[in-house]
């Protein structure tokens, strides 16, 4: 409890001295990546690709919890990223959920997120999204 005091003082005080660059440098890019790494990318195309390509809605679901375990554990979700050997953290930088995970701690560390995780959120919402487009059907 002590450390979120600190924190949210820390960011107070970063704020009331220069809110111009608070808002360049924490909030904008917070805000880009909620946009870019999670409501398209899971909620509109990965799941619509997904429930395009299983034949029935119970495949889908077992498809999808295939899929998430994974993600989780490039994301750093059981095992922090840190300890992970340089191919394991490089191959988790190339998923979305490892790469918003990345941007997310550099944002949260004071520096402006890799391009390279921006890009592969961006790249993923794309591919996912024209993926959709092409293999969904009603009905």
């Amino acid at each position: 409890m002590r450390g979120l005091v600190r924190l949210a003082g820390a960011e107070l005080r970063l704020f009331l001295r220069e809110p111009h660059a608070y808002v360049w440098c924490v909030i904008f890019p917070v805000v880009l990546i909620v946009l870019l790494g999670s409501v398209p990318v899971f909620r509109k195309t990965v799941v619509v690709v997904l429930a395009a390509v299983a034949p029935t809605g119970k495949a889908a679901s077992g498809i999808g919890a295939v899929a998430f375990f994974p993600l989780m554990f490039f994301a750093g979700m059981w095992f922090p990223r840190e300890t992970m050997s340089p191919a394991l953290r490089r191959v988790g930088d190339l998923t979305p959920l490892g790469a918003g995970v990345q941007a997310l701690r550099d944002t949260t560390d004071g520096r402006w997120p890799a391009l390279t995780g921006l890009l592969v959120l961006l790249a993923w919402a794309t591919a996912s999204g024209l993926a959709a487009r092409r293999f969904f059907r009603w009905g």
